[in-house]
């Protein structure tokens, strides 16, 4: 818990100074890597990790959090009850557009490269499963890069 602890600060320090509240980490366990986040109050944060995630190298840890905390970013600067309105909606394309909005954030916070290793981690673990369809909800490999172009 230690490893994330300190990813975690030393990204919200560096590019997400914003956030504000507490930032609790829990693990879960589940039989992938991956990562949520959940808001529960104002200020009172969840990051939520899969126990797999300590197999990742750090380069990729780094982008998965960066692209966690830009949901916290995001979040906070909605009213509560958008957010809540926005979590219980079943808006089709609303998550969707909500991922690629917060990959869009992490590239703008510097995060980029990161992203295109957790991307391709991704691909690599849910190729030929039934959450392969999940990365369609994200920016790809080509998409990230020419964001990163535009904003640099």
């Amino acid at each position: 818990m230690r490893r994330y602890r300190k990813f975690v600060n030393g990204i919200r320090e560096k590019s997400f100074p914003e956030i504000e509240g507490a930032i609790w980490i829990i693990k879960v366990p589940f039989f992938i890597p991956g990562a949520m986040v959940f808001w529960l109050l104002p200020r009172v944060n969840l990051l939520i990790l899969s126990t797999k995630c300590d197999k990742l190298r750090d380069y990729v840890t780094r982008g998965m959090i960066a692209h966690e905390l830009s949901h916290f970013s995001i979040f906070q600067r909605k009213k509560c009850v958008d957010f809540w309105k926005f979590f219980f909606s079943s808006e089709e394309g609303g998550a969707r557009r909500n991922e690629r909005k917060t990959d869009r954030l992490a590239i703008r916070k510097g995060y980029g490269n990161e992203l295109i290793a957790v991307k391709k981690e991704a691909m690599e673990i849910l190729r030929g499963t039934r959450w392969e369809k999940m990365l369609d909800n994200y920016l790809t490999v080509e998409e990230t890069r020419a964001y990163m172009k535009r904003v640099a």
